[in-house]
């Protein structure tokens, strides 16, 4: 009599691997749809966005963005200097986060979705085994996200990632960050506004390259207001520690100390470690798993959406994809939706934020001095910034620097998206005085 060394496989419309942002969306959407689904997650719900992204990066940028402006009245003499208990920040932080990883739980149970906390694995014949149990899915969605990409220099594991500043309950005296993309910039303008003394350092030749050029040289204008130091064309080639302070230097030579080192030189897609399953997976040129306009990958039956497939890395579109992926595969169809029209903002002080193309008919734009602050303006303040582009008469893209800015992109999307002209944003007023006037109008 033969024997099982695992258990029989149950059968499920869905297996979704990964709780994440586009996971979440999917696994629901489709068990209201009727499927049966089960979602396997090792970790936290919500993913990187709630857990070590988004939500605790935009708390801490809200905190930031309120002590600079507290910083600038106390140097002008409207109010005594300001002070911030750090820890008491995170406290708060990780309070909100374990309502929202609680939250997410619910939601599932109340949708009807199997949760399993677990590692999952894919066997070769496209099985999934996770906590002791076998799945055979009708359809495997892979939704496992990205993690940050690791400093391979000698001692490089000495560099904490945005994975780890989330845990500090105390401000570094000296901060070092390596990278500048999203993340190098925004913790950047956060620690900076906290009061730590910032170093930013990057291969790059200069910041935020996916943003229109002149924004992002009025953001690092402003980066350098706040008093921090930012340094081109550098790669960090070795990190020493002595006990107490960080070495780390550079191939042009350089050497810089500091209290604490973040290492933000990208993220790479968990594609990795899951399985003889995925054994052959085509990849696309960014790392992430190709994809066709159903999600499908080069695996018939496996789907892969969020930061693991090749789209726009961003909570919004993994959201708006984990429902798109219900609705073709278990519901009335949908197109993906258009990436030419997501916003795009990184969360510097002040924020830029950018929606369409910006390489036809753009302009140079304009530096805008902010009117309704100069009272307050003790000569640290950012100015901000707006640049249309029109082509063929029409909208086909915007910049914006200011504190409204990731407030203000999404309808500028809408105008995008509606075929606006340059006519119709000429015929109408903002309100004075505002950023938001500058942005419209002849």
């Amino acid at each position: 009599m033969s024997h099982l060394t695992h258990p029989p496989a149950a059968s499920h419309d869905l297996v979704v691997i990964g709780g994440g942002s586009g996971g979440l969306a999917a696994a629901k959407a489709a068990a209201r749809l009727g499927a049966s689904v089960v979602m396997i997650e090792r970790a936290e719900l919500g993913g990187t966005c709630v857990n070590r992204g988004c939500t605790p990066k935009k708390l801490m940028w809200s905190a930031a963005a309120q002590q600079q402006s507290l910083r600038e009245m106390a140097k002008v003499g409207l109010i005594d200097r300001p002070h911030l208990d750090f820890a008491a920040l995170r406290r708060r932080s990780d309070a909100k986060i374990d309502r929202l990883n609680r939250h997410f739980e619910e939601e599932l149970q109340q949708a009807g979705v199997r949760l399993l906390r677990a590692t999952a694995e894919i066997g070769e014949a496209g099985q999934v085994h996770a906590g002791g149990d076998v799945f055979q899915p009708g359809k495997l969605l892979l939704a496992t996200g990205a993690r940050p990409r690791a400093l391979d220099i000698p001692g490089g594991d000495l560099a904490v990632t945005s994975d780890d500043v989330f845990h500090w309950t105390d401000l570094p005296g000296r901060l070092l960050i390596i990278g500048g993309g999203y993340i190098g910039c925004e913790f950047a303008s956060i620690f900076a506004a906290l009061g730590s003394e910032v170093q930013l350092m990057t291969d790059s030749d200069r910041l935020l390259e996916q943003f229109h050029a002149p924004a992002i040289d009025c953001v690092q204008a402003g980066l350098e207001k706040q008093g921090m130091t930012i340094e081109f064309g550098c790669k960090p080639v070795q990190i020493d520690f002595n006990g107490t302070m960080f070495k780390v230097s550079f191939d042009d030579g350089s050497i810089q100390y500091a209290d604490r080192v973040i290492a933000a030189i990208g993220r790479v897609p968990n594609t990795d470690n899951m399985g003889p399953g995925l054994q052959g997976i085509a990849h696309a040129n960014t790392g992430a798993l190709a994809i066709d306009e159903h999600f499908q990958t080069s695996i018939p039956g496996i789907y892969a959406i969020g930061d693991v497939a090749d789209r726009l890395p961003l909570t919004p579109v993994a959201t708006r994809d984990g429902a798109c992926f219900a609705a073709q595969h278990f519901g009335a169809g949908a197109d993906q939706v258009n990436l030419d029209l997501v916003p795009q903002s990184a969360y510097t002080i002040p924020p830029v934020a950018q929606v369409g193309s910006m390489s036809e008919g753009q302009d140079d734009g304009e530096v805008i001095a902010n009117l309704a602050n100069d009272a307050l303006d003790d000569g640290t303040a950012a100015n901000s910034f707006v640049a249309r582009a029109i082509c063929d008469g029409r909208l086909s893209g915007i910049a914006l620097v200011n504190h409204a800015a990731p407030e203000m992109i999404a309808p500028f999307a809408a105008l995008l998206a509606s075929g606006a002209s340059a006519d119709d944003l000429a015929a109408v007023t903002g309100v004075h005085p505002s950023f938001g006037e500058e942005t419209v109008g002849p």
